[in-house]
């Protein structure tokens, strides 16, 4: 993928977590002038990761990262303000309550009783139960293989969705294959939907600013 876009490959680091330093990792890619730094941490690393760039002065031109811990609600109250300009898939974000309604009115109905917003895993959880309850009704049956059947034959459109996608129909695997995703920055402490440009709240900010203009 990097090559396809011109790119160069210039470090690359494996480690076991979970670790309680990556500084030495961490500084060899500063060393190498990588542009752009690719990650996938679980929650401590992910933490890990943010600090001990902190302690190095150093923070590249793009950290994009593949969610996990980097898109839970305890990421962004560990590191507060040192998070920003972070740049990860994300698999649903609030923002998108700015051109899908039906995701604000959603959001508010659990807000109203958890007394805090939908994050991407709540989200995805209530579009599995929603998709079930569809195929339940269509099966008018609660035999199995009656909604096994309903399942395959799915077919909702993206606008009656919370989530990015076009819709949810699935292939012969099980897999929805309307299925798609977001790049969201966080910026002031929020995750900021930068693509796709169709949904985006805000433009991305490339470069990231260094530490000490954050």
């Amino acid at each position: 993928m990097i090559r396809k876009f011109s790119g160069e490959l210039v470090e690359f680091e494996m480690y076991t977590p979970p670790v309680s330093s990556l500084l030495d990792e961490l500084d060899r890619i500063r060393k190498s002038k990588a542009q752009v730094v690719f990650g996938h941490q679980f929650l401590s690393d992910a933490t890990q990761v943010v600090q001990d760039l902190n302690t190095l002065n150093w923070f590249p031109e793009g950290l994009v990262v593949q969610n996990a811990g980097y898109t839970i609600p305890e990421f962004l109250k560990t590191v507060g303000k040192d998070g920003k300009y972070i740049i990860s898939r994300v698999a649903w974000a609030l923002g998108l309550g700015r051109v899908k309604p039906i995701v604000t009115e959603v959001n508010n109905l659990y807000r109203s009783k958890y007394n805090e917003d939908m994050n991407e895993t709540n989200a995805r959880s209530f579009t599995g139960f929603f998709v079930l309850a569809d195929a339940i009704n269509r099966a008018g049956s609660i035999n199995k293989d009656e909604i096994k059947r309903a399942l395959l034959g799915t077919n909702i459109p993206g606008k009656s969705l919370i989530m990015p996608w076009k819709g949810v129909r699935f292939d012969s695997n099980g897999q929805n294959i309307l299925a798609d995703a977001l790049l969201a920055q966080i910026i002031n402490q929020e995750y900021k939907v930068i693509w796709p440009l169709s949904v985006a709240e805000t433009r991305v900010v490339w470069p990231a600013p260094a530490w000490n203009e954050k």
